[in-house]
């Protein structure tokens, strides 16, 4: 998502995003929410110009 919306308004355009907060999602394994934190954490440390605010103080 952030390439293709980077590829039409310039390649250096920020991207900020807020890690999912730790919670007890309608999941039976409780992975759910800890991979979409994995993922996101992956998001920020492999693209350019990204940051993540991070959320873990907040939930349950």
């Amino acid at each position: 998502m952030c390439r293709s919306v980077r590829c039409g308004r310039g390649r250096d355009l920020p991207f900020y995003f807020v890690q999912i907060a730790p919670y007890k999602y309608d999941d039976p394994n409780g992975t759910d929410a800890a991979n979409r934190r994995d993922a996101q954490l992956y998001t920020m440390n492999n693209l350019d110009n990204t940051g993540i605010a991070v959320t873990n103080d907040i939930g349950n």
